[in-house]
């Protein structure tokens, strides 16, 4: 089952506040199987719906529904109108539903008996078996011919994919901005270590000097200061990534709740964190060669004379 809803009260007139697309700010209500496993969420407060609420008031909201009352609390009467009509139910949980509109969640038998659309259906979930976009899209078709052969007009037709898609460009402008300025910030730190270590060459002529003439070869001065801004980059990246975590939380909750309502999923990448070790070790490398090298090439008698 499925109705356009409306947060309402006795004598009142249903508003509903929404954007030009008719999604965002929007209430729906849904009459779904209790025991189905194609419709679940991570609770927020309270409980999902179970089979004994078939025929009673239970009613289960999404966060983003919970917002658009946020006097609400579970166990609380809720009073909504479903195609204009006013219904009665009882707040028994809210969960947390990332990227969708207002959703207000009741048993399958008592949508049918609130709507009176005893028997009728305006929404169908269905799950495939295809591995690929275009096997995905072959079974949308061929359910979209049986509609029609049973003369079941299909409205819209929303793959969950292109739903995820749809979510993720939300936020992937913002993702390409922070590796953008992890880039720069990068490249930034790698002239800043190379003209480090260039006035540190400057500034320790004279104990180069005096290496070499104990017998250091120009190898080994070249590795003594790889091995000094590779130890610099090391230390950079250790507090670097423990400053990252708590950032990356900071800003999924800020972003989460200001396009989502609630916060993004924390993931810690492993592959990345590795990847970022690699990139700012090949980085340090190149950024210490040349000063390296200037360092290893002087020559004993000008090195005194420079000092």
């Amino acid at each position: 089952g499925y109705a356009p809803a409306a947060f309402t009260r006795e004598g009142g007139l249903d508003v509903v506040r929404t954007y030009p697309d008719r999604g965002h700010g929007s209430l729906a209500a849904m009459g779904i199987p209790p025991e189905t496993t194609l419709v679940r969420f991570p609770l927020r407060a309270g409980r999902w719906l179970q089979p004994d609420d078939r025929g009673g008031d239970a009613l289960v909201l999404n966060h983003a529904a919970a917002a658009q009352a946020p006097g609400l609390r579970v166990g609380d009467p809720v009073l909504l109108s479903l195609n204009g009509r006013p219904t009665r139910w009882r707040l028994v949980g809210i969960v947390e539903e990332i990227g969708a509109a207002g959703v207000a969640y009741v048993a399958d038998t008592s949508f049918a008996i609130a709507a009176e659309t005893p028997g009728a259906a305006r929404l169908l979930r269905v799950t495939t078996e295809g591995q690929s976009a275009v096997e995905r899209v072959a079974t949308t078709r061929r359910i979209e011919g049986a509609l029609d052969a049973a003369r079941a007009p299909v409205q819209a037709v929303m793959p969950l994919a292109e739903l995820r898609t749809a979510m993720a460009d939300h936020v992937l402008v913002l993702v390409r901005m922070l590796i953008a300025m992890a880039a720069i910030l990068g490249l930034v730190g790698a002239l800043g270590l190379a003209s480090t270590l260039g006035i540190g060459v400057v500034e320790r002529t004279r104990e180069i000097a005096i290496m070499k003439t104990l017998g250091a070869t120009p190898a080994r001065i070249r590795n003594l200061f790889l091995a000094e801004g590779l130890l610099v980059a090391a230390a950079s990246y250790v507090v670097g990534l423990a400053l990252s975590v708590p950032l990356t939380w900071l800003v999924d909750r800020i972003v989460g709740n200001l396009g989502f309502l609630a916060p993004l999923p924390f993931v810690f990448s492993w592959p990345a964190a590795l990847g970022a070790l690699a990139v700012g070790g090949v980085a340090t490398f190149v950024a210490t060669l040349v000063p390296a090298g200037r360092a290893a090439g002087l020559v004993i008698r000008e090195a005194l004379e420079q000092a």
